[in-house]
This record gives structure tokens, sequence and C-alpha cells, in this order.
């Protein structure tokens, strides 16, 4: 996923808090 490649407050203000938890658990 190209948003896992960004720095993670670039990604938390990019998407949602929510979606960013769900990517870092399925991502992991």
């Amino acid at each position: 996923l190209v948003v896992a490649t960004l720095p993670r407050n670039a990604m938390g203000k990019i998407v949602k808090p929510e979606v960013v938890q769900l990517l870092e658990r399925s991502g992991s």
C-alpha cells in the first residue's frame, strides 16, 4: 500500500485514524 510507505503523522492527516489502525493491523 502506498499509504503504508508514508509517515504515520502524514498518513493520519490524509486517512482517518480508524482507517489507519485497520491498515496497521491488517498490514502487520
